[in-house]
């Protein structure tokens, strides 16, 4: 299960989640969309969703719980951003264990250990660096070969749920980097 939950913008990259959906579902995974925002992309989720009831759920609104509930009962995390300061979903998604797929910029970058299927004892998440439909193409198909792997898949969950993101941990990489200047 691939979950999504975001402002429904090309800057978060819906557009590419929206056009690989039916590759996604035609290799038997499914997804579910929770976000409002473009019409167009809106729409198209709705169509999306009619389309493949059975592997495609689409949610145009926002709800705390229900985003909550995704982010627990998802395999993976989809967040294909054209740009990403800080990003909070992918954080949401760790705690839950739930595998972050995304587009290796700003805070993500910074916060998922790309897993590139040899380093399942420290990766947290799958990053893609290319912006496109390519380049997501690519972080499913890490997403489906970790998924069939149940020993890798377990080490991804347990590094995502263990990864540690806290204020004490950036001021112990500060305190380092001061160290090291001077």
């Amino acid at each position: 299960l691939f979950g999504l939950v975001s402002r429904l913008t090309r800057q978060k990259g819906i557009d590419l989640v929206l056009s690989l959906i039916p590759e996604i579902v035609r290799r038997g995974g499914q997804v579910v969309i929770l976000g409002s925002g473009e019409y167009e992309l809106e729409e198209k989720a709705r169509v999306l969703a009619s389309a493949f009831p059975r592997s495609v759920r689409a949610e145009i609104r926002y709800s705390d719980a229900l985003a909550h509930a995704i982010y627990a009962g998802s395999d993976f995390f989809l967040m294909p951003s054209l740009f990403e300061p800080c990003g909070i979903g992918q954080l949401l998604a760790e705690r839950y264990a739930s595998i972050p797929v995304a587009r290796d910029t700003g805070g993500l970058h910074d916060t998922i250990d790309d897993y590139r299927g040899e380093n399942e004892d420290v990766a947290n998440g799958i990053l893609f660096r290319e912006y496109g439909f390519d380049g997501l193409r690519y972080g499913v198909d890490m997403a489906f070969r970790a998924y069939k792997d149940k020993k890798v898949l377990a080490k991804l969950r347990k590094n995502a749920y263990k990864a540690d993101h806290s204020w004490a941990r950036s001021a112990e990489l500060y305190q380092g980097l001061y160290r090291a200047i001077v």
